[in-house]
């Protein structure tokens, strides 16, 4: 590799920093969301099943979506780089909720409250999966 073509310390940087983000939602969304639901909030597995296998159907069809919207982008900023700014943001904060169900909510109420959250997280994710 030439000196020319040496990528800077801050580009390396900047996108680890971007694929630890991406990777613990990846762990979230594999391995915590539906144990959460079963253990935590008393879903059935089965409910429970059905609605993390919901979200990740709906993510099939999300990710073209913000595919063919970041391709066709026009920024000051670039094509990607506002998606993946406003998709982390969007997804700290919808994670955060994502796990604050209220306490007064019966199972069925706290899976869909989950499921929401999830759905809109997924989005968020992939608002910066897809353009990275």
């Amino acid at each position: 590799m030439t000196e020319a073509t040496k990528l800077p310390i801050s580009t390396k940087a900047s996108y680890g920093l971007a694929d630890i983000g991406i990777n613990v939602f990846v762990m979230v969304k594999g391995l915590i969301v539906l144990d959460f639901m079963v253990r935590y909030l008393g879903v059935p597995a089965g409910f429970a099943g059905l609605c993390t296998s919901a979200v990740l159907v709906f993510d099939i069809i999300t990710d073209p979506i913000v595919g063919w919207l970041s391709d066709r982008s026009k920024s000051r900023f670039g094509r990607r780089a506002p998606f993946m700014m406003f998709g982390a943001v969007l997804l700290a904060i919808l994670l955060y909720f994502m796990f604050a169900v209220p306490t007064d909510l019966t199972p069925t109420q706290s899976a869909l409250w989950l499921t929401g959250f999830f759905a809109l997280s997924s989005i968020a994710w992939t608002m910066i999966v897809i353009p990275y």
